[in-house]
């Protein structure tokens, strides 16, 4: 298709590395995600200038080897971001099977969001597309809140497969609260 037969749906949509002047979109977008896991006014979720401050911090230093910040644009709006980290490889008992998993070294997806509005278009695929190109990684894993099935339904599409490994944080004072997270992976082949 030449960029003359192109519509313009697909002119419009988009992956780049994060720049300094993104700060402000990432971290909006990362405090939408904060009150939909948490709530708004739960005090474990930072404040919009906090997570601005920190976002412009991240993007200010040079990233060190196998980390990367990615946004998703939808015409002239950034609607997503993605960062990962280098991991290294796991060797674990799975829950409740008594079976020896590894998973070799590769990346972990620290963050991959986008705005509700500009959901099942397509940004988080892309996102998630860039990250393998950029990476090179053997293979990717990421932690998901277990109550997340719009993300399970994500990853499952994308290849990904529990690992059978969890996590667990207390999110209130008295310990009786936890968020709980699953271990999804995908190999790069």
């Amino acid at each position: 298709m030449s960029i003359e037969q192109a519509t313009g749906d697909d002119l419009r949509k988009s992956v780049r590395p994060a720049t300094l002047k993104d700060a402000a979109d990432i971290a909006y977008i990362h405090e939408t995600v904060f009150h939909a896991l948490f709530g708004a006014s739960h005090p474990l979720v930072p404040s919009y200038e906090q997570l601005h401050a920190q976002w412009e911090q991240t993007l200010t230093q040079e990233a060190p080897d196998g980390c990367y910040t990615l946004v998703a644009i939808h015409g002239f709006r950034i609607v997503g971001f993605a960062s990962c980290v280098p991991a290294q490889e796991i060797h674990e008992n799975t829950v409740g099977t008594g079976k020896h998993l590894s998973i070799p070294q590769g990346t972990e997806i620290v963050n991959l969001w986008v705005e509700r509005a500009f959901q099942r278009s397509g940004h988080g695929s892309r996102l998630l597309a860039a990250l393998v190109d950029v990476t090179q990684a053997k293979a990717l894993r990421v932690w998901v809140n277990a109550d997340d099935e719009s993300y399970i339904r994500f990853l499952r599409s994308a290849g990904f497969g529990p690992a059978g490994i969890r996590r667990a944080f207390s999110v209130n004072d008295s310990g009786d609260q936890q968020f709980v997270e699953h271990l999804w992976w995908a190999l790069n082949t």
